[in-house]
């Protein structure tokens, strides 16, 4: 994940401020999460190219399926990430990580 500035804003705070992340996508499989990520990040350099993914495997309705996440961000760090990546037309949504 994109490292936090523990620095700027004092460890206690970095600690407890980053527990946000985004999601991205969520597909069939990990492969394709994986795929997706390469997919998003060589098209979008701008946006994502600092991050790195992290595909969180779920279950909901009796089918598994894989979440395409960044995670380990503050809230404003997430949101931003997420407004850039709607800009650009892609779906994003803030999450607790």
């Amino acid at each position: 994940a994109y490292p936090i500035s523990c620095s700027l804003v004092g460890s206690e705070m970095c600690i407890r401020d980053s527990g946000y992340g985004v999601q991205l996508a969520a597909l069939d499989t990990h492969e394709a999460a994986l795929k997706s990520w390469s997919h998003l990040a060589g098209r979008y350099p701008d946006v994502f190219g600092s991050y790195q993914p992290t595909v969180v495997e779920a279950q909901r309705g009796g089918k598994t399926f894989y979440r395409l996440r960044v995670k380990g961000l503050g809230k404003a760090q997430a949101t931003s990430l997420c407004e850039k990546a709607k800009a650009k037309g892609l779906p994003c949504d803030l999450v607790h990580s």
